[in-house]
């Protein structure tokens, strides 16, 4: 181990694979809109969590989940820990309204303790297919909004299939379990 991640206990990356730099400020957000849920659904961020758990996290806290006590809650929270990081997943529902979100450290911080750039947007790709999203936004924590919009947000994830819709000639990457184009500003 490299002797400053002894003294600190923070890995080093040790394979220089992180492609693009993302210049995000408190957190690294990505967030996703997903259809309406119905009360009798399943809860998105259940699915998540489980899928998530298989990739290495660990569970941080206990789920917290608020709402009327029957059918999906109105915000469902879960914190874990994914390769040192802190990892924040929240789904909420209010109206005909539904998304899910993941917050994780800086970018720049996560180019320190995550060995590489893949291991994220795997991550991301998991918490995409695992809601069943429409689409989503990468950023600081702004908010979705009605529709993906690559003015607005460091980046949006569409499908692929609809790239042309939305204007897109070429997208950063392809996710390829949730079928999404990651295109940065």
């Amino acid at each position: 181990m490299h002797a400053a991640a002894a003294a600190t206990g923070v890995a080093v990356k040790q394979d220089p694979t992180w492609r693009v730099h993302i210049g995000t400020a408190d957190v690294t957000s990505v967030r996703f809109a997903l259809p309406p849920a119905l009360d009798s659904d399943p809860w998105p961020l259940s699915r998540v969590v489980a899928d998530v758990l298989t990739m290495g996290a660990s569970r941080a806290d206990r789920p917290h989940a608020v709402g009327p006590g029957r059918g999906v809650p109105i915000i469902h929270r879960q914190d874990l820990r994914w390769h040192g990081c802190d990892l924040h997943l929240e789904a909420r529902h209010i109206d005909r309204l539904a998304e899910v979100s993941i917050e994780l450290p800086p970018w720049d911080e996560l180019t320190e303790r995550v060995e590489a750039e893949d291991a994220v947007w795997e991550l991301v790709d998991t918490v995409a297919a695992a809601c069943d999203a429409r689409w989503g936004a990468l950023g600081d924590g702004e908010a979705l909004g009605d529709a993906p919009d690559p003015r607005r947000h460091i980046g949006v994830l569409v499908p692929e299939r609809d790239g042309d819709a939305f204007g897109i000639t070429r997208a950063y990457a392809v996710l390829p379990r949730s079928g999404f184009a990651v295109v940065l500003r």
